[in-house]
């Protein structure tokens, strides 16, 4: 009789192992992770699932924000109407002349 339980626990399958798997490739051997994806995510874990760090001030090596997504917005509409304002003083002194 325990004989028979151990098999059939052997071919019972657990949701974890019906789980998606990391899409991340190793540089060495080629093939694929074999951890199991983390839920929204196509890798594990390990392979930068949920990774990185906060954005804004919640980060910690914050110091002024002049690179932050604000700021690089910020420039780009200068840089956008410095580039209008210079096109429309070519055209303005080629009106003149």
């Amino acid at each position: 009789m325990k004989r028979d339980q151990g098999e059939q626990d052997k071919k019972q399958e657990f949701a974890f192992q019906k789980a998606p798997r990391c899409t991340a490739k190793s540089k060495r051997t080629g093939q694929r992770c074999k951890a199991p994806a983390v839920r929204g995510w196509n890798v594990c874990r390990f392979h930068g699932a949920r990774g990185g760090a906060p954005k804004g001030k919640a980060n910690g090596a914050w110091k002024h924000g002049g690179y932050g997504q604000e700021a690089k917005a910020e420039r780009l509409v200068v840089k956008l109407l410095l580039r209008d304002a210079a096109s429309l003083r070519k055209l303005l002194s080629e009106g003149e002349a």
